[in-house]
């Protein structure tokens, strides 16, 4: 397209959220409301309206992996909570997030990209400072691996 056009609103005002998916099977995650509280919720867009689904189990903003698989199929790591930064990674089945193998160095504002959440990589962010870091992720049926460069 070559125009931006208004479409309906988000159920739950946030920033710094983490997202998935497509312009017509979208999911967003945790972020920060007006007060600065972390939240947990979850919810997917399908092309005209947004729905509330499975929320994360730990509230937080700043998570990485924003691009990191599918409506179905998605991934978010790290980030902050209400306090400190965590390495937890859960994972999206379509309705529920479950918790992952944590990443191996906490971090948060991290960069992630994959096909689905099943093999996807995680680099940079903040451990503190600025970070090199890079985590792959693979989650092939038996073989789970994380590891890290």
């Amino acid at each position: 397209g070559s125009s931006w056009s208004a479409e309906s609103n988000r159920n739950n005002a946030v920033y710094d959220a983490s997202c998935s998916g497509t312009q017509t099977a979208g999911l967003s995650a945790g972020g920060k409301n007006s007060s600065n509280a972390k939240q947990n919720h979850g919810e997917e867009y399908d092309g005209t309206s947004w729905s509330n689904e499975g929320d994360l189990a730990t509230a937080r903003a700043y998570e990485g992996t924003g691009t990191c698989g599918t409506q179905s199929s998605a991934l978010t790591v790290g980030g902050q909570p209400a306090s400190g930064t965590i390495a937890t990674v859960e994972v999206y089945n379509g309705s529920t997030w479950s918790a992952e193998d944590a990443l191996t160095t906490a971090r948060s504002e991290l960069v992630g990209c994959g096909a689905s959440s099943g093999a996807s990589l995680s680099f940079g962010g903040d451990t503190g400072s600025q970070s090199n870091v890079t985590e792959e992720f693979t989650d092939v049926a038996t073989a789970r691996s994380v590891t890290a460069s």
